[in-house]
């Protein structure tokens, strides 16, 4: 069962389907590998549109 990262949904779905095996949405997992790849960004100085490294 696909569902959103907050800590509550996993806890229930484990509890009302035991058997369920439980996948992250996808979504949300690349938002949070986003927000960390853009702290990295700024703390090495990329702050340049233009770069290739800037997203």
């Amino acid at each position: 069962m696909s569902v959103d990262m907050w800590v509550g949904f996993p806890k229930v779905i484990k509890k009302v389907f035991p058997n369920a095996k439980v996948i992250m949405d996808r979504f949300y997992v690349i938002k949070v590998v986003n927000k960390g790849l853009n702290k990295l960004r700024r703390a090495a100085g990329i702050t340049d549109k233009q770069s290739q490294f800037y997203y």
